[in-house]
């Protein structure tokens, strides 16, 4: 099983949103920030421990992310 985390500034500027809304409409989360929503770092503390962690953006946030990861117990071979 799995989940998708999707940040991107709007529907229009969010590759595959249409494609992946459609095939994985419930193991999917999107994030807008023209919309006011933001994916954050806290999304995390409530996946269970064990779960896989993939991140991809700007170096500055998957840093952020990795680190509160970690902070959250995930082990770094999960991440």
């Amino acid at each position: 099983t799995f989940e998708l985390h999707y940040a991107a500034r709007s529907r229009e500027e969010c590759p595959f949103f249409q494609e992946i809304g459609a095939r994985y409409g419930e193991q999917s989360r999107f994030y807008f920030s023209s919309e006011q929503e933001r994916l954050t770092p806290g999304s995390m503390a409530d996946f269970s421990m064990g779960t896989h962690l993939y991140f991809c953006g700007p170096a500055a946030m998957v840093s952020q992310f990795r680190e509160a990861a970690l902070a959250y117990g995930y082990p770094g071979g999960s991440i």
